[in-house]
């Protein structure tokens, strides 16, 4: 089965993590607050985790799916060769 998952780079949600990590930063860098690094330190953990969990919510799905598709096929195996069986049995009486 082919794969449905793209590469990390290659998704919008990398490319959004990218954005947030580099927008939170750059608002702590020029920020005079203290408080400001460690909200970019809370808000860098956040966008990690969100990603995190986005992509292994679309390798769950993928897997899944394969999962349901190896079922299908044994199925059609276990019918196929009950259906060969019951031939056979009819041809030798």
């Amino acid at each position: 089965m082919k794969s449905l998952t793209r590469a990390g780079i290659r998704t919008t949600e990398f490319w959004l993590a990218l954005l947030a990590f580099v927008a939170i930063n750059l608002a702590a860098l020029y920020s005079d607050q203290p408080w400001a690094h460690l909200a970019a330190i809370v808000g860098d953990a956040i966008v990690a985790a969100g990603y995190g969990f986005a992509r292994s919510s679309v390798k769950r799905t993928e897997v899944a799916a394969e999962s349901a598709a190896n079922e299908r096929r044994d199925v059609i195996k276990m019918q196929a060769a009950a259906a060969a069986q019951t031939l056979l049995n009819k041809n030798k009486r």
